[in-house]
């Protein structure tokens, strides 16, 4: 199974440990994949000025099975956002 994790700016670092919970699972099911997307490869800054590389941007993403969307207060101002709306679709 792929998964994809969504980010944006000013998403809360716990949001991460969906990757992490995968990361381990990889140990007993190695056909696990994962790996992050943004609206564009690179550097997002989470709330609290945590950096983290989004492997992918919304362009050049591999097909994946699910996809992890991040809530949170930040979630209404990126969910505004035209090419994550047509990302998601």
């Amino acid at each position: 199974m792929r998964f994809a994790v969504l980010l944006y700016p000013g998403v809360e670092p716990i949001d991460l440990a969906t990757y992490g919970v995968l990361s381990m699972a990889r140990r007993l099911e190695p056909s696990i994949e994962c790996w992050t997307v943004a609206s564009r490869k690179g550097v997002v800054e989470f709330a609290s000025g945590l950096c983290v590389v989004a492997a992918h941007g919304y362009r050049h993403c591999p097909r994946f099975d699910v996809i992890l969307v991040p809530g949170g207060p930040v979630w209404v101002a990126a969910a505004r956002d035209e090419g994550t709306l047509a990302f998601l679709r």
